[in-house]
């Protein structure tokens, strides 16, 4: 995770707000025992005037609480005007040798049938800004639910998305639900696992009957390093509206789901 710093230059020097700064969050670091938080200075080549700060810390080292007393200690910091909430960092699935199961849902799709389908697809790929590759795929064919690999998992694709989808072409309403409860979990081609953290919400995906036509809705949520969801897109100008494809910084501008 990282965290940006703004300074005030008119208060005082930079280079002290940020030495005032460092003192205090040192002795938070050995209060709590979080060594992974560090604060790093990018400074100007040619003057070596401090140009940005920012703090780091590894994925799941600071709890709910620990970040609240951080943005208590940078509230009252003279000379620091400014700092953005913590950004989170993508969620990279690693390489190796082929797997299986490697996306699991503790709720069982409702069967396919003939005229409908729901599926569960987990896609990687190499950007923020683009669609990604299909790593794998989940349906319900009449069996429980069955996870087909993609065969993807390239250390490359730092981007992990999942996508949600419900289309049919009968005259009965129909829905995708997983609850907010519901254990979603990946496995990387290496065999470790992880498991997305619970909603706010459950997801509902609903599509309205006697359309006449083939219809869908999908949903495609970035996942970032800690498991949580943001919305990338939503296709579903039948009953929600669509929202328009965000990138991965601007979904996790947005309250994850």
């Amino acid at each position: 995770m990282k965290l940006m710093l703004e300074f005030d230059l008119t208060m005082q020097p930079a280079e002290l707000t940020l030495a005032q700064l460092t003192t205090k969050i040192n002795a938070f670091i050995v209060e709590h025992e979080i060594n992974s938080l560090q604060i790093h200075e990018v400074r100007r080549t040619k003057s070596r005037r401090l140009d940005e700060a920012f703090l780091t810390w590894g994925v799941g080292e600071l709890s709910e609480e620990h970040i609240a007393l951080l943005m208590e200690i940078l509230a009252h910091q003279f000379g620091l005007i400014g700092y953005t909430a913590p950004i989170p960092e993508p969620l990279t699935l690693a390489g190796g040798s082929a797997v299986a199961d490697g996306l699991t849902l503790a709720a069982t799709l409702t069967p396919d049938t003939a005229t409908v389908q729901r599926i569960v697809r987990l896609m990687e790929g190499y950007t923020g800004d683009a669609g990604g590759f299909v790593a794998g795929t989940i349906r319900n064919t009449g069996a429980g639910n069955v996870y087909s690999d993609g065969g993807l998992n390239d250390p490359a694709l730092i981007y992990t998305q999942l996508e949600l989808s419900i289309n049919g072409r009968d005259s009965s309403s129909r829905t995708l639900t997983i609850p907010k409860t519901s254990a979603i979990t990946l496995k990387d081609k290496a065999g470790n696992t992880k498991v997305l953290a619970n909603r706010q919400n459950d997801i509902v995906l609903t599509l309205p009957a006697s359309l006449g036509f083939d219809t869908s809705v999908i949903l495609t949520v970035w996942l970032d390093s800690e498991g949580k969801m943001y919305v990338a897109s939503l296709q579903d100008r039948y009953t929600l509206g669509d929202i328009a494809f965000r990138t991965f910084n601007d979904a996790t501008a947005y309250p994850a789901l």
